[in-house]
């Protein structure tokens, strides 16, 4: 008998693993057997990211990633059958796994049930074609074995300091747990919503691209380069 998993977020549950999912079929990694997702060259990187539910706002879907940067709720239905929406993403040049939310009082089990349907929405994804980029969320920095676990190294990874801006916190967890997550996972490709000030970017190897999609009230913004990266990018 397959096992439940059953995730609450704030617009409802969903259960068990995502439709689709190869169960028992797929590479896993670490103590909580996380699915592992294929490596993505940094020449994968979008120019452009543009929100899930906000794709027609994208200016060329063969240069832009589609993102999950949003409450949770938003995305519920999306990751109970997350291959009926492949379609709708494979004109894009790649997808972000979903942002889904570690709450700070959750216990361990507890995340790791929401990065391992993160990750097996991606592992959907990835099997029926699309480029598929891992986003890492964490709380503590005893989340990092967690939020690492299946990602393999020297590949595009993605991260979010945009929320943790008026918590000091959470921004504090960030800045503190970044420097250890390019460490353990060396990372070819680091895409970055919200922005790289602060000292959690000043030690990042030279190795590693750093891009930057800064959010404004969900118009277009031209950040200014990051001193790693070789182009603009624009967030829609």
């Amino acid at each position: 008998m397959r096992a439940r998993l059953s995730i609450a977020t704030d617009g409802g549950v969903f259960s068990d693993v995502p439709e689709g999912y190869p169960v028992g079929r797929h590479q896993t990694e670490g103590p909580w057997e996380i699915p592992m997702l294929a490596r993505v060259p940094r020449e994968r990187i979008p120019e452009h990211l543009v929100a899930f539910n906000d794709l027609g706002r994208s200016p060329d879907r063969a240069t832009t990633g589609v993102h999950f940067f949003r409450h949770d709720e938003t995305f519920a239905k999306l990751l109970a059958c997350p291959a009926k929406y492949g379609p709708k993403f494979s004109e894009f040049q790649c997808v972000l796994t979903p942002d889904i939310t570690l709450g700070a009082g959750m216990n361990p089990w507890m995340k790791a049930r929401r990065v391992a349907y993160s990750r097996m929405t991606g592992v959907i994804w990835q099997t029926r074609g699309l480029v598929v980029i891992p986003t890492l969320r964490w709380n503590s920095i005893n989340d990092l074995e967690l939020v690492c676990s299946g990602v393999p190294k020297r590949s595009v990874i993605a991260v979010s300091n945009y929320g943790s801006r008026r918590d000091a916190d959470l921004r504090h967890a960030f800045e503190s747990g970044l420097p250890q997550v390019i460490e353990r996972v060396d990372p070819s490709g680091l895409i970055v919503f919200g922005d790289t000030r602060g000292r959690a970017f000043s030690d990042i190897p030279d190795t590693t691209l750093v891009r930057c999609f800064e959010p404004f009230k969900g118009t277009q913004v031209l950040p200014d380069p990051s001193p790693k990266d070789d182009g603009v990018a624009t967030l829609f």
